[in-house]
């Protein structure tokens, strides 16, 4: 969860999630990276952007007004849980 500030403009709220395909960087395990794609293919059917970073990370944000924050950081939490099992 953040805030951009550019003033003059009022402030942004996200949420973001980093995804790190290969965590172990001398094996692919394919078990890690299915995980992985279901839980990108949730974020993204939540209008989370998605972008590449560098170290096989994947970037997932999304803008949002800050009332609704709380409830959506409860429920990537337990998108993640669920995908992660």
């Amino acid at each position: 969860m953040g805030v951009r500030l550019t003033p003059p403009n009022p402030p942004s709220f996200f949420v973001e999630v980093l995804i790190y395909l290969c965590p172990n960087l001398s094996n692919a395990d394919l078990v890690t990276l299915e995980k992985s794609l279901t839980c990108l293919k949730k974020l993204k059917a939540r209008n989370y952007a998605l972008t590449c970073q560098d170290g096989n990370c994947v970037s997932c944000e999304a803008m949002m007004p800050a009332p609704k924050l709380a409830d959506e950081c409860a429920q990537v939490k337990a998108l993640m849980q669920d995908s992660f099992r």
